[in-house]
């Protein structure tokens, strides 16, 4: 049923992640993703945009979830399936459901989040 879900659409500007290019140790970096992101981002010819992306599909979870409720932007986990799709996982929640989609062009990336409704979140 569609009331049951819930939606978020983040965009973000990638140059804001092209400082970081040679600095996977930045506290921003550190607060915001998970050790898995950061080796895959970085290990990726553009970094910037990955991160960029990831940021937005937190973003949108958020926005998503109505707020942040008690937890931290490293919950929230965006790793790549084999076949290359993304997948978010919500540490709070294991076995919540959600669809993530990635875009990006030279200068923006954006992330769309759709779970359903109804999981308690813990504080």
């Amino acid at each position: 049923m569609i009331e049951n879900l819930r939606c978020g659409i983040d965009i973000e500007d990638i140059a804001r992640f092209q400082k970081f290019y040679h600095s996977k140790n930045d506290n921003f970096l550190k607060r915001v993703f998970t050790s898995k992101e950061l080796k895959y981002c970085f290990g990726k010819v553009k970094p910037a945009e990955h991160l960029a992306a990831r940021f937005a599909a937190k973003e949108a979870f958020i926005k998503a979830m109505g707020g942040m409720r008690g937890f931290d932007y490293t919950d929230i986990e965006i790793l790549t399936r084999k076949s290359g799709q993304p997948k978010l996982r919500f540490v709070r929640v294991p076995k919540l459901k959600v669809l993530v989609s990635l875009a990006h062009s030279p200068s923006s990336a954006a992330a769309l989040v759709i779970f359903k409704e109804g999981y308690l979140i813990k504080k």
